[in-house]
């Protein structure tokens, strides 16, 4: 099961993880993500390093219903 907007490593929020897989699902909403691509990234850098999956969702796929 998946938990939504949880703390991951002391240093992160995340829209959503699945512990499992250890996997991170993020969904990039334009409104709060349209000028955090650098900082982004850093992030998922960060967590790449610690053994964390990242899955970003465009807002347009989520609104089409393609995200999955």
């Amino acid at each position: 099961m998946g938990l939504p907007q949880h703390p991951v490593g002391h240093r992160y929020v995340v829209d959503f993880f699945v512990p499992s897989h250890m996997l991170v699902i993020e969904c990039d909403w334009s409104y709060w993500h349209r000028d955090s691509g650098e900082k982004d990234a850093s992030r998922d850098a960060w967590l790449v390093t610690r053994g964390y999956r990242i899955l970003r969702l465009p807002e347009t796929e989520i609104r089409s219903g393609n995200a999955v």
